[in-house]
């Protein structure tokens, strides 16, 4: 099931369902958080575990994750995935690997940001002004507006917490520092 603001959609074969949060239900599925009735109470509703991951189930009935919900950049409203924005980026020369995050904005609440750790290191101040450059003009073809990065900054590798994941906080604590524009 996903869920929507329109209620639960089931997946129908020939049908795809708008992106929502992805739920569960069945005998496998848990009963709650032990000690814990808040969480319990967050995340089992209307008789469905709500996962916290954002999919939709496409023509052929395959269900495709495009993150989390907590990940989500909302920007002046419109709503853009992090996997969307890396995935229309990585494939730009030179780079090894991006992360995009919401970053704080006066106006439109967020912003997209990327962390961008180019192959073999940011080495030179104009390596990476070129890989800015070129990242952006990809950005314009393949991104909308307000789905574009406003901000980039460049590292060595970028931040994993334990379990490997990007690590989100530190990426948005790296936007923060950086320059506006960069």
């Amino acid at each position: 099931m996903i869920a929507t603001s329109r209620g639960y959609q089931r997946p129908e074969r020939g049908r795809p369902t708008e992106r929502g949060e992805v739920c569960v239900a069945g005998p496998a599925v848990c009963s709650g958080y032990g000690n814990d009735p808040a969480a319990t109470a967050a995340a089992l509703r209307d008789g469905f575990f709500h996962t916290g991951d954002l999919g939709y189930f496409d023509a052929d009935g395959y269900l495709w994750i495009a993150g989390r919900i907590k990940e989500l950049i909302i920007v002046g409203g419109s709503n853009v995935t992090p996997g969307e924005v890396a995935a229309a980026l990585e494939d730009v020369p030179g780079v090894a690997e991006i992360a995009a995050v919401g970053v704080p904005h006066e106006d439109l609440g967020e912003v997209v940001g990327a962390v961008v750790a180019p192959r073999g290191g940011p080495r030179s101040s104009g390596m990476v002004r070129a890989l800015e450059a070129a990242l952006r003009r990809q950005a314009e073809q393949r991104l909308a507006p307000y789905k574009r990065p406003r901000r980039y900054v460049f590292v060595e590798e970028i931040p994993r917490n334990a379990m490997g994941k990007i690590d989100v906080p530190a990426c948005r604590r790296l936007l923060a520092e950086a320059a506006p524009g960069r």
